[in-house]
């Protein structure tokens, strides 16, 4: 079976992180036979000239050389979405949009069209995988039918993000033995919390600590410069890393904190918790599917309770953290990359069946 897969986000040498989820379920998927096109959009180079190249080769897949392809699958409703529904209607192919968030609580308050044109794509796809329940609850909110979706999260490379010697990865990273370490992963957005963890960080009662603060800062100029104007000699900031060195910054630290305020699936708690990492979030909607014996949970957008879990993370006796990070940890199995493909391609084949039956 040949899928065309359409996303705007999709890892390059200068970004190994961008849209990484999608490029391993791409490889998930081909394990298991289907033989898979991947049309994305560039992270380098000039903006204007990256969507040109994203737009004429979206186009010319979806309406001169995508006969072959008997499903067309869009990571993101827009503007993927635009280029799945042209192929939809020009080869009669199967559609499927996999709804990862932004496309879903930012996108549409950018205008009434982008709002009204992100529906239309949803309402002509034949299937809409979710990376979440509160995705799936805002897309019934928009009179679609619930039998059409399901909710799949993109899960989680195992075979990356397990356990390793400690000591061993903190001594490769250079980093301190007698410091708490705090770590964060993901783009420098106000949204992910990360101002807020790091007047926490300053405020929480910690003898001896440090806070890794790892993502791409070229995405919101005044949080970065926010960031950079309250940096300490226990505060680092590391440039975007390959899925391997994040791994190995899981496992060296002592918490990984992500405070977010809102989130569609967030798939690097989990990475954390298969690392054998005791977690701390915050209390959004999105993390709800993590239970309090599995992560520590602080109130969202309140610096002083999220100082007062840094401090909680720091006094849990070995017990205690043991529970969290083997209760963490099973919750990361029951969310592998491997299992979630299996999902997909299971409606793959259901959508050809009907293909080949129409």
């Amino acid at each position: 079976m040949r899928v065309l897969i359409i996303s705007n986000m999709y890892p390059t040498k200068d970004k190994p992180q961008f849209g990484i989820f999608v490029y391993n379920q791409v490889m998930e998927l081909e394990k298991m036979g289907y033989e898979c096109k991947v049309i994305s959009l560039q992270s380098k180079g000039n903006k204007y000239l990256r969507y040109l190249t994203f737009l004429v080769k979206g186009l010319f897949y979806s309406l001169i050389k995508g006969g072959s392809y008997h499903i067309v699958h869009a990571h993101y409703a827009f503007p993927p979405g635009i280029f799945a529904t042209l192929h939809k209607k020009r080869y009669g192919s199967k559609m499927i949009i996999t709804a990862h968030g932004s496309d879903i609580n930012k996108m549409p308050n950018k205008s009434p069209l982008i709002k009204k044109e992100i529906q239309k794509i949803i309402r002509e796809s034949h299937k809409v995988i979710c990376v979440s329940e509160e995705l799936k609850h805002k897309i019934l909110d928009w009179k679609i039918q619930e039998e059409k979706i399901q909710v799949i999260n993109m899960g989680v490379n195992g075979s990356i993000f397990c356990k390793m010697d400690k000591e061993k990865v903190k001594h490769e990273l250079g980093l301190p033995f007698d410091k708490f370490v705090v770590l964060f992963v993901g783009n420098f957005y106000k949204a992910k919390g990360i101002l807020d963890l790091l007047e926490a960080f300053k405020k929480a009662l910690i003898p001896s600590k440090m806070l890794l603060l790892v993502g791409d800062p070229n995405v919101e100029t005044k949080t970065t410069e926010q960031i950079h104007s309250g940096l300490e000699e226990n505060i680092r900031v590391i440039p975007p890393q390959s899925q391997q060195e994040v791994a190995k910054y899981m496992n060296a630290c002592d918490v990984f904190v992500l405070p977010s305020y809102t989130e569609g699936f967030n798939l690097v708690t989990l990475e954390a918790m298969a690392t054998e990492t005791l977690v701390v979030t915050s209390d959004i909607e999105a993390f709800e599917y993590l239970e309090e014996n599995t992560v520590i949970k602080s109130k969202t957008g309140d610096v002083e309770d999220l100082a007062r879990r840094l401090e909680m993370a720091y006094g849990l006796t070995a017990e205690e953290k043991e529970a969290y990070i083997a209760n963490g940890w099973k919750v990361a199995q029951e969310n592998s990359a491997q299992e979630k493909a299996k999902k997909v391609g299971i409606i793959y084949e259901e959508l050809f069946n009907e293909r080949i039956i129409s």
